[in-house]
């Protein structure tokens, strides 16, 4: 099966790519957990007041890879930011 954190682990070139980074087969799971976490957290912003978030072009580019509604994607950053983190907390 496809794993969307794939896009937070490789490189397009462009500025709004995450920067490339060597993963080992042992340290994967863990390892893309961190880079999804890492990236998201350095691109989404939220604006309660405005009831609006903005995405990163790679979530934008590679939507229905993190899911087929606005929503769902919400979600799925949300899960990738973790139940600790202020963000998440924002986009539920």
């Amino acid at each position: 099966a496809f794993d969307p954190r794939v896009h937070f682990a490789l490189n397009c070139g462009a500025k709004s790519c995450p920067p490339i980074k060597i993963y080992e087969p042992a340290t994967l799971e863990t390892a893309l957990a961190l880079a999804a976490k890492a990236f998201c957290e350095g691109t989404v912003a939220v604006d309660p007041s405005a009831h609006r978030v903005t995405l990163s072009m790679l979530l934008q580019w590679y939507r229905t890879d993190f899911g087929e509604t606005d929503e769902q994607v919400l979600r799925r950053v949300a899960d990738y930011l973790g139940a600790d983190s202020p963000l998440s907390a924002q986009l539920q």
